[in-house]
This record gives structure tokens, sequence and C-alpha cells, in this order.
């Protein structure tokens, strides 16, 4: 946005802040008549552990995951995403599915995916014909999508004991 103040002259430390975005500071910028500042990208404060491209392997439980970028799993990989692990998804990235997807809570211990602040949209989850019919989603909740939630295409997942809602389809 665009901001104007008046002030005096003098030194100011400056600061550019907004919710959930790491702040700029300009500590001793020096004001003796009106002046426009240089231009700044603030940029969304990171939960957790950041993902983005290929994943594989384990996702370990009760961590936070912030996805930065389109993930997915390719064909041949597994990825475990292990009780309690939350999966938040920035700037309407999404998660392909092409391998194995094991997302496998507990009644007292889902997983999450859902987007990473409120009004926010992520591109849901989609299995691809190539994804592994062995595949599982169980008591996992699947929120604040773009899309239905889970998209399934030629593949067969099981999906057991979860909520997925709030999602929306508009296209």
């Amino acid at each position: 946005g665009y901001y104007s103040v008046s002030l005096n002259a003098g030194v100011y430390d400056v600061s550019y802040s907004h919710p959930e975005y790491q702040t700029v500071n300009l500590p001793g910028e020096e004001f003796y008549a009106d002046e426009t500042l240089e231009d700044v990208t603030l940029y969304r404060e990171v939960v957790g552990t950041e993902l983005s491209g290929e994943i594989g392997g384990m996702i370990l439980s009760g961590q936070t995951y912030t996805v930065i970028s389109d993930i997915w799993i390719s064909a041949g990989l597994e990825a475990i995403i292990q009780p309690g692990a939350t999966v938040l998804f920035t700037n309407n990235t999404g998660f392909e599915v092409n391998g194995k997807l094991m997302a496998v809570g507990t009644e007292a211990d889902s997983i999450k995916f859902q987007p990473f602040s409120a009004g926010e949209t992520w591109g849901g989850i989609d299995f691809n014909d190539t994804a592994d019919d062995n595949s599982e989603i169980v008591y996992c909740l699947v929120t604040g999508s773009s899309s239905s939630g889970i998209y399934i295409d030629g593949a067969s997942p099981t999906i057991n004991n979860s909520n997925i809602s709030e999602n929306s389809n508009d296209n």
C-alpha cells in the first residue's frame, strides 16, 4: 500500500510491517524535506518447516509445515504424514499425488491440510491416475481449498473418518 505521514526534519527509525509477514526495519533514516522511500516487499512469515517441490519420506508428527510452492509426490515415491502434523498452504499452492500418500491420523490427533491464513485458499489435494491405489487419508481435515478439497482422477485412494469441508470449486 501507499502511506503518507508528515514529519519534522530529523532522523527516524522506519518499520514496515503487516500481520503474518516479516517486518522490514530501516534504522536511522534522515528526513529533511518531503521524500518518497524505495518500495519494500514484505515476505510471509514462515511457520514451521518450509515445503516445496517433490516430497517423499516422513513428515513428522506434531509438526507444522508451510507449503511455499506446489508440492508433489512423484510416481514410485511415498510420503508418510504422521498424526498431529499440520500442513499450511500459501498463495493457492496445491498438492499433486502421483505416488503413494499415507496421511493417517488418529481420532485424537488428526492431520490438517488448510490455508496458511484466514481469507486465503489453496489448490487442494489431487490424486492423479498414477497415484498408488494403496494411498490413504484417514482422520484428516481438508479445508479452505479453492477446489473440492480432494480431487481424484483415475486413482482409488482410501478416505475414512476425515472432515473435508469449507472447500469451493468455482471453476
